[in-house]
């Protein structure tokens, strides 16, 4: 990931659940500027 962008890891992937269980997947890291800001 590039200096200045924002991503996250998921618990799951979203194309491999069902359509309707997407909202209950949960954040477990969030990278912002290549630094980890939020981890579980």
């Amino acid at each position: 990931m590039a200096v200045g962008c924002v991503g996250g890891m998921l618990e799951k992937a979203p194309h491999d659940v069902d359509p309707d269980a997407i909202m209950n997947i949960k954040v477990v890291r969030t990278v912002v500027g290549g630094r980890t800001v939020y981890s579980v």
